[in-house]
């Protein structure tokens, strides 16, 4: 079997750790039988103007159907984040 860099959500300490920065730095979230058995969610920021984040688009869907490591997926889901435009989302001074 291979290694997994897999952790689970309600990891604390240093796998907590691990995953904040993985999902700083390559903004995406993802969540595979943590809060319900089987399913299984992939989600990207949504930005204001600046660097705010206003909410966020997921991909939702049965564990086995959707793959946390999916790139053309994530890449999609980043595309049409960068889209949107929230009404008073800008952020106010």
């Amino acid at each position: 079997m291979g290694t997994s860099t897999h952790r689970p959500a309600g990891a604390s300490g240093a796998d907590g750790a691990y995953r904040n920065r993985r999902t700083r730095s390559l903004d995406v979230s993802v969540e595979q039988d943590e809060l319900r058995q089987g399913r299984t969610a992939v989600a990207v920021p949504v930005r204001d103007d600046g660097v705010g984040i206003v909410g966020c688009l997921a991909a939702i869907g049965g564990t086995g159907r959707i793959r946390t490591d999916d790139r053309d997926l994530i890449d999609l889901l980043h595309e049409y984040a960068g889209r949107l435009r929230l009404p008073g989302a800008a952020r106010r001074p």
